[in-house]
């Protein structure tokens, strides 16, 4: 289905979005050396960013298993049928 990838596709940008966020905030506590409530304040948002990108991913890999089911199934189907039919 085409908004099945389209929702894998979206979800995949934002984990990969979230894990630039997430590159670019460590590159810049470690560049510059603020008070220990600004770092305090980033590791908050990068630690939210790690379990969102966390739940994200679960989501894709779940979205995937049942995308994988379905076509599993449908392959089971047309082998049955196609077996059926080489019998008659």
């Amino acid at each position: 289905m085409p908004g099945e990838s389209i929702a894998e596709y979206g979800i995949a940008f934002f984990a990969v979005a979230g894990l630039i966020y997430l590159f670019s905030q460590v590159i810049s506590m470690w560049s510059k050396k603020g008070d220990k409530a600004e770092m305090i304040k980033t590791v908050a948002a990068v630690t939210e960013v790690i379990e969102n990108n966390t739940a994200a991913l679960n989501r894709l890999e779940t979205m995937i298993e049942v995308t994988l089911t379905r076509q599993e199934t449908k392959l089971d189907e047309l082998v049955a049928y196609a077996r059926r039919e080489k019998c008659l």
